[in-house]
Formats: structure tokens, sequence, C-alpha cells
């Protein structure tokens, strides 16, 4: 169950990364392609900060995924709008388009992020039995402070565990442990570059 979770947090985690990369790739390629590519650099800055909005909100979770994706639209219609000048024009061309394809990729990907990977019955099921041993355990002790400080020890251990494994299993949403937005903030700062 830990794995699973720390799968899922990693695997988000990768794609946050990739998408980034990608983000940074795709600028260079449109500011080598010259001044014609100027309007698919504002299409890219404009849907790079719209997804860096949507996946890492200041405040309330955002709903803005429409918008992104249109804003992406506009990106690939840009890209396949630019006018080849000379040889090199059409290779640029051809890995920007490659690269935009890979950015839907990771944008899917990340879109499809199905929650937490911990079942609803499962945690019920978990927590119902570890009440079960404390208490199967409480009634053959003795009562005294060692005895109850070592359950509420315990019992405190236990609670940080599962909700590792929530946080964990669940790493888009803004909990105590999510995917870090520095990489998409680095890319932002890196194309808002002239």
């Amino acid at each position: 169950m830990l794995s699973s979770a720390n799968s899922s947090f990693s695997a988000n985690t990768g794609i946050v990364k990739k998408l980034s990369s990608d983000l940074i790739n795709l600028d260079h390629l449109l500011r080598i392609y010259g001044p014609e590519a100027n309007g698919a650099r504002g299409a890219l800055r404009a849907y790079a900060a719209k997804k860096h909005e949507e996946l890492f909100p200041a405040s309330v979770p955002s709903t803005a995924n429409r918008e992104t994706a249109d804003l992406l639209d506009v990106l690939l219609e840009a890209n396949l709008a630019l006018q080849s000048a000379d040889r090199r024009h059409p290779a640029l061309q051809s890995q920007a388009l490659a690269i935009t394809a890979n950015i839907y990729a990771e944008r899917w990907l990340l879109w499809e992020n199905p929650g937490t990977t911990v079942p609803v019955e499962f945690l019920f099921v978990l927590i119902v039995w570890l009440a079960l041993i404390f208490v199967s355990f409480g009634l053959f002790a003795p009562v005294n402070a060692t005895v109850i400080t070592s359950f509420f020890i315990s019992a405190f251990a236990v609670t940080g565990a599962v909700l590792m494994l929530l946080e964990l299993g669940d790493p888009m949403h803004h909990g105590l442990l999510h995917v870090s937005s520095e990489p998409l903030r680095r890319a932002l700062i890196e194309i808002g570059r002239p």
C-alpha cells in the first residue's frame, strides 16, 4: 500500500518535471526559429502560466481545466501556422510539434490523476481492524500511566502512517505533502525571457 502511494507521488512529480522541461525546450526552439515564432511563444507563455495556476493554485483549487486546454490548442495552431523561410525551419517546426504532442500527453496524464490510490473501503477496514487490536490490548493491560501513554503514542503513530498514505496517494491535492511547483515556476521564469 505504501509502495503504491509512493509510486503515485513519484509519477506525478516526474510528469510535472517533464512538462516543465518540455515547456523550456519548446520555448528554446521557438526562440531559435526567429521573430516569426513570437506568436507561438506568446501562446506558450499563456499556456504555461495558466497550467501553473491550474496545478498549483494560490488559494482555492482551480477549475480552469477547459481554459488551459484551449490555450494548449492555440499553441498547437500557432506552431502549425509557422511559415518556412529556409531549410532549417521545417526541422525546427517538426521538433516543436513533437514537443507540443508531448505536452498534450503530459496534460492528460496529470488530468487523469485518479486522486487517492487507497480505496475508502480498505481504509475503513484498516481503521476498524486497528481499533480492534488496540481494544484487545487494552482489555488485558493494567491501567497505569505507562500503558495509557504507550497507547496514545501508538495511536498517534498509526494515525500518522494512515495520513501519510493518504497524502502520498493523492499528490496533486494541496495538503501536507504535494508535488513541488518549483520546476514549473522555474520554467515560467525561463520562457518569460525575451
